[in-house]
């Protein structure tokens, strides 16, 4: 049952008084409800003052729910303590952030601030977590898992103009056959896969390859458990795509202006519309999992492969001259 604290309610305990609040008692599954109609769900801020009263449980703070497999909300982990944002939807996850910090003061107020935006271009200001004043920025994935089921996709919150870098996207969970992994020129702020503009260019999950809107024979399928490894030339103008370490199309990404094997000559950044390019990744019809390693993996690789400047722990190694995209590294190579 809620209880309304305050002068409205003589039996209050004054401990935890406070005017025009409510107190939840956890045994009997209290809750407010209220039925809504539908708004605006891509673009909305949530703000509340909140105080826990047992830890080691899971406590809702807002829970938006359609049916069983389309809810979401914000709410306090039950078996960390940590704060956590998730959207589930058609019986996926759409969208989880949670974060590194634990909230186990059972004594003190924490204003909760849950901003979500989801038409941002660079994935990591689509959800942002603010406490007591203060943004969250550390997160249990390290801000690189990424689910996705809209077709612009994610960015990196790097983008490179010059140099040769490297990275690894690790292929966790799908409900279709749709991913795109790859590069774009531009922050991709429309509902489109990143492989239809000029200046995009992706390994498709299906084995394929694209930019410009077209769809071209190119090595093998990925799925579950797969790496894709990128390699991008910016000196050369060039990028290549491997899978598990084996570069595609017999690709060697150390042939230079020779670009053997390489999936796609590229525009010059500074001739795509940002003048740079993002990483990306991206689904156009069903929801996938990525996980992408720019140096610091959030998941535990079998070995650990650090770059030419001995920075980055990779699953395979980074083509001779290809450095982790990392701010050590942006200097080094004109990134």
């Amino acid at each position: 049952m809620a209880f309304l604290i305050g002068g409205a309610n003589s039996a209050a305990d004054t401990a935890f008084s406070v005017d025009n609040s409510c107190r939840f008692n956890d045994g009997d599954s209290a809750s407010m409800l209220k039925a809504a109609s539908t708004g605006d769900r891509r673009q909305f801020t949530l703000s509340a003052w909140v105080k826990r009263g047992v830890l080691g449980t899971e406590q809702q703070i807002w829970s938006f729910r359609e049916t069983s497999s389309n809810v979401s909300g914000v709410f306090f982990d039950g078996s960390t303590d940590r704060l956590k944002y998730s959207d589930y939807h058609t019986g996926s996850t759409n969208a989880s952030i949670v974060t590194n910090r634990v909230f186990r003061d059972c004594s003190a107020w924490y204003h909760i601030v849950c901003a979500v935006d989801t038409d941002q271009g660079t994935d990591t200001n689509r959800i942002n977590i603010y406490v007591n004043g203060t943004q969250e920025t550390s997160f249990a994935e390290g801000n690189l898992e990424v689910q996705q089921d809209i077709s612009r996709g994610t960015l990196s919150t790097f983008a490179v103009a010059a140099g040769k870098w490297y990275a690894e996207a690790k292929f966790i969970s799908t409900s279709g056959s749709d991913c795109v992994i790859g590069v774009i020129g531009f922050s991709n702020t429309a509902n489109e896969d990143p492989g239809i503009p000029a200046t995009g260019y992706v390994y498709n999950q299906d084995g394929t390859k694209k930019n410009s809107d077209t769809d071209a024979s190119f090595g093998d399928s990925y799925t579950t458990g797969d790496i894709v490894g990128i390699a991008l030339d910016l000196t050369n103008l060039k990028i290549y795509f491997a899978k598990n370490g084996t570069w595609q199309d017999s690709g060697d990404p150390t042939s230079g202006g020779t670009g053997t094997g390489a999936a796609y000559t590229i525009t010059a950044p500074a001739s795509t519309p940002s003048g740079f390019y993002f990483f990306t990744h991206a689904d156009e019809l069903s929801t996938n999992k990525v996980t992408w390693n720019f140096g610091n993996p959030p998941y535990a690789n079998s070995s650990s492969v650090a770059d030419g400047n001995g920075y980055g722990a990779f699953e395979y190694a980074p083509p001779s001259g290809y450095l982790a995209l990392c701010t050590k590294n942006l200097g080094s190579d004109g990134g």
